[in-house]
């Protein structure tokens, strides 16, 4: 079947077929195409299909190097040994827009007209604003979610999802996070405003880190520096002033980093990721704030699973009558969590 036309008078099947048909289309646009959420990969999140509405995670200890076997030896099992649990629960988020009456009753009543009202007309322009108001807020929750694992991994402050504990049972960012395998402790929990001074602390931080055998983690090749709006030109300047390429022309320094967001200070390559959703506002009050700033070791966080965006379903769409107001609805509805597993792979501070 065509799609839909403003201009072409439709029966009631076919009105509310196609108008159904298009909106599913801005949804598949919007939503489905995009796969994973440029905010959660840019964090390092990796995207997982579950089949349960809880369950729980085990996380990685990490690897030792093989034994030593004589020509005729068995070959002996490589046991993966389990780090600590953490569970997960996944939540349900949803919002509806009204069609209004007068397109309703076009969509119900074929009345013989060549072409669609201008009311009509107006109201299907509406309508296609509200979809995408929709669609927008159903990428915002997601967001919003991934950004309150690391917004709030300071305290805990729930049992699942952002605020939750790490799987040791520290906050995200926590100066005495448990080696399993030796029960020492590590920091990846950094104070203070970002500095040059702070960002080269962090830096050691991060390089420092053991997985749960003990052994260093994986360095990054790229370290990522997640600030806020606010905190982007502090961080340019910091990045800037210890840069290899950082160069002043008539005493007017000059950005190392024009094109791209990364820059290459004191011998380091940082990415440098300015997060939006930071301080800014949401239906759970304000996220984080504009002083936090993060340093994350992306590809230990893909390697490692550290960060997961869990989803039973993605966004459904769907459209139904009130049968007591007679009112058609348009609604999204999408079940999914954000949980962290790996504190390993990222340093954290408030900025105070």
């Amino acid at each position: 079947m065509a799609g839909f036309k403003v201009d072409t008078i439709y029966s009631e099947n076919e009105g509310a077929k196609l108008l159904k048909t298009t909106i599913l289309r801005i949804l598949d646009e919007q939503i489905f195409s995009a796969g994973l959420d440029p905010v959660a990969q840019s964090l390092g999140f990796v995207s997982e299909a579950v089949e349960l509405r809880d369950g729980t995670y085990t996380t990685m200890l990490g690897t030792l190097d093989l034994p030593v076997l004589g020509e005729f030896d068995e070959f002996p099992i490589i046991n993966k040994e389990q780090g600590f649990e953490k569970g997960y629960k996944l939540e349900r988020h949803g919002g509806a827009i009204a069609i209004s009456k007068n397109l309703r009753k076009w969509i119900e009543i074929y009345d013989g007209s060549p072409k669609v009202s201008p009311t009509v007309k107006t109201e299907l322009n509406k309508l296609s604003n509200d979809v995408q108001r929709l669609v927008n807020a159903a990428k915002l929750t997601r967001n919003n979610k991934v950004t309150r694992i690391l917004a709030d991994g300071f305290t805990i402050t729930a049992a699942f999802w952002p605020g939750s504990a790490s799987p040791d049972g520290e906050p995200l960012f926590d100066a005495a996070h448990i080696i399993k395998s030796t029960g020492a402790t590590q920091s990846n929990l950094q104070t203070g405003a970002l500095t040059q001074t702070t960002l080269e602390d962090a830096i050691t931080l991060l390089r420092d880190m053991r997985d749960g055998k003990g052994r260093k983690m994986r360095r990054a090749r790229v370290y990522t520096l997640i600030v806020s709006s606010e905190n982007e030109k502090n961080a340019r300047r910091i990045l800037n002033d210890g840069s290899n390429f950082a160069a002043s022309v008539g005493g007017t320094e000059t950005n190392n980093s024009i094109t791209e967001n990364v820059f290459v200070w004191d011998g380091f390559n940082i990415e440098l990721m300015v997060l939006d959703t930071l301080n800014q506002p949401s239906i759970d009050g304000t996220v984080g704030s504009a002083t936090m700033w993060f340093l994350l070791n992306k590809t230990a966080a893909f390697e490692w699973e550290a960060f997961r965006q869990l989803t039973l379903y993605n966004e459904e769409m769907d459209m139904y009558e009130d049968k007591k107001t007679k009112v058609l609805f348009i609604d999204v509805d999408v079940s999914f969590t954000a949980e962290h597993y790996q504190p390993e792979v990222i340093v954290g501070s408030t900025g105070l």
